[in-house]
């Protein structure tokens, strides 16, 4: 590769390197640098040394050479070197996202030229005829494309490709929180007892989400190995997440990266007894064993396939209509869980450690204002210490 150091004005020296020709221009591309050192024997030796350090660094690609890929190209090149990193499901919808959201609108521009002007008036256009039959996309929706683009843009900028991130400057529009709705405790116990009727196996689901505080996924992964009967415990390690077409279901660590243990009570643990002895039996009558870690929840007799969580979702939307939870979501049950623990006085370490939440303090901040009357209690006994009591 060729070089040249000459000296430039006082006390410095231009150092330049050939990098080859730009595939779009037919120009020859040289990259110069700056270095200051006196016009001596030492300085023109200092030269030389950035001179050689510059060539490496073009040889092995370490300086961008005025590459201005395009949006669908720094995407593919993104997705190519992180989606190893994510679950199936992630990798699926981030692919998603870019081929119905953003490459039809924004790939072909060139990522120089993209500015949080360009993002603005896009996100607004996603408000307002983004979805798959031309009406609104939700904001939950425009913000997952913003977060894609902001993660690209960023990988561009370790790259060298660009000196800042659009996405950093544009406006995602505000999602508001969810309203956490847990069911009553009487209003869900009549229902289990309803479901337990229509679909044994799927009350058994039911009853374990609303004593664990399971997720669906976890729910779905639980194999009879991760079940301690003579301890009453049940072991949360990892999930079920969809791999998509030619993929099928995928077991992955937890959402968290936990691996947790929580009590089974007396009556759940009975349930749950009586539940194997079922599976083993309808194994038996096919004339297949029930493996010790085979899929609690499982269509094939011998447990060697899970349920897929959005086929459990589909399951909860048509059951619950007809045992007078209509509106409730099956996450909910793990809001209920948590919401009626800590009213019920246990400690949000205690509760966080159910849930499978590292830091007590997530745990606080999604359910902290449902304990008003423990708030209330609170400044009664502070009365009391002043008052006496009443």
């Amino acid at each position: 590769m060729r070089g040249s150091v000459r000296k430039r004005s006082k006390d410095s020296w231009t150092i330049q390197v050939y990098a080859g020709v730009d595939q779009a221009t037919g120009r020859e591309r040289r990259i110069a640098r700056t270095v200051h050192a006196p016009h001596t024997k030492a300085g023109r030796k200092v030269a030389d040394q950035a001179l050689a350090t510059l060539i490496v660094e073009v040889e092995t690609g370490q300086i961008n050479l005025g590459e201005d890929p395009t949006l669908d190209e720094l995407l593919s090149r993104w997705m190519a070197a992180r989606s190893p990193e994510w679950s199936p499901k992630t990798t699926m919808e981030n692919a998603r996202g870019i081929r119905l959201k953003i490459s039809p609108r924004l790939g072909r521009m060139r990522i120089s030229k993209i500015r949080a002007m360009h993002l603005d008036a896009f996100y607004a256009e996603l408000r307002q005829r983004g979805s798959s039959n031309g009406g609104p996309l939700a904001p939950a929706s425009v913000r997952k494309v913003h977060v894609i683009l902001h993660a690209a843009f960023a990988q561009a900028i370790k790259w060298e490709l660009l000196a800042s991130n659009p996405a950093s400057a544009a406006t995602a529009p505000s999602t508001p929180a969810t309203r956490i709705t847990p069911p009553a405790p009487d209003d869900l116990a009549a229902a289990l007892v309803r479901i337990d009727e229509l679909d044994p196996d799927f009350g058994m689901f039911l009853r374990l989400a609303a004593t664990t505080g399971g997720r669906r996924s976890q729910l779905c992964a639980l194999r009879w190995s991760d079940v301690q009967l003579d301890e009453r415990t049940v072991t949360f390690a990892r999930g079920i997440v969809d791999g998509g077409p030619g993929v099928g279901m995928v077991e992955r660590p937890t959402k968290t990266g936990q691996i947790w243990k929580v009590s089974l009570a007396p009556g759940t643990a009975a349930r749950l007894e009586r539940f194997h002895q079922v599976c083993a039996e309808r194994a038996a009558a096919v004339r297949v064993e029930l493996p010790a870690d085979a899929f609690v929840f499982s269509v094939p007799p011998d447990g060697s396939y899970p349920w897929r969580p959005d086929n459990v979702t589909a399951r909860w939307r048509h059951n619950r209509s007809k045992v007078g939870l209509d509106g409730t979501r099956l996450h909910d049950l793990r809001h209920y869980v948590a919401t009626q623990l800590l009213g019920a006085g246990v400690d949000p370490r205690t509760v966080a450690g159910r849930l499978g939440h590292a830091n007590p303090n997530v745990t606080m901040t999604v359910y902290g204002h449902f304990l008003p009357e423990k708030d209330r209690a609170a400044a009664d006994f502070l009365d009391t210490l002043l008052d006496g009591p009443t």
